[in-house]
């Protein structure tokens, strides 16, 4: 029975890869580099480290540089940030349930603020973001410190994201993963569930009431 949901910020609760892939296609064109939205989308869902060590090792891309250009060009485009579809109704449809939710993030504070914007900040019980200084997932550092400090237990636990490393971070702290990917682009990965859209969730409690009880 899953009680605490923690929740991976870009591509699961907000869908923030549209202003990402712009603020790339952006930062790349001050090297002269030209890439398709599709090709730079498929990079930035790995991760954003990736997608820049990527450009390093094909074009001699200085990874730093990169890094500043594409978060000038990211904050241009913050209010581009919006909830992803279903979010809004399962977080008020599970609100009554006593399910706990938790963010858990590699941004900065940044996250706290758009969930703010977006009247979603209080259904949050806690979170790790960057400030914290935790490792990157899928080091497990972050969620067990979560779990840790709001007494949850593994077997009541899941970790929801839309990348490998979201669910990888899950299975090394010991609890359910659930991997958003409506696109199969990570269809040999391993996790508890799989999702082709946010709203999923409650069609996997409505299959399992036992997950509620």
């Amino acid at each position: 029975m899953i009680r605490d949901c923690v929740w991976d910020f870009d591509g699961t609760l907000i869908d923030s890869y549209p202003a990402m892939t712009s603020a790339m296609r952006a930062a790349l064109a001050s090297f002269d580099i030209a890439l398709s939205d599709t090709e730079i989308l498929g990079l930035l869902k790995q991760s954003l480290s990736f997608c820049e060590t990527v450009m390093h090792a094909r074009y001699g891309v200085d990874t730093d540089q990169l890094n500043r250009i594409f978060r000038r060009e990211e904050q241009k485009r913050l209010s581009d940030f919006t909830l992803m579809p279903g979010v809004r109704e399962v977080l008020h449809a599970m609100a009554g349930q006593q399910v706990r939710h938790f963010l858990l993030t590699h941004r900065d504070h940044m996250a706290w603020d758009i969930l703010e914007r977006e009247g979603f900040r209080e259904m949050f019980a806690g979170g790790v973001t960057a400030e914290m200084g935790f490792a990157r997932k899928p080091d497990p550092g972050a969620l067990l410190h979560l779990m840790r400090t709001y007494k949850m237990r593994p077997e009541a636990t899941v970790m929801i994201g839309d990348r490998p490393l979201d669910v990888q971070c899950g299975r090394n702290a010991g609890c359910h993963s659930a991997l958003l990917d409506p696109e199969k682009r990570f269809e040999g990965e391993m996790c508890t569930y799989r999702l082709r859209e946010v709203r999923e969730i409650m069609t996997l409690f409505k299959q399992r009431p036992d997950l509620l009880q």
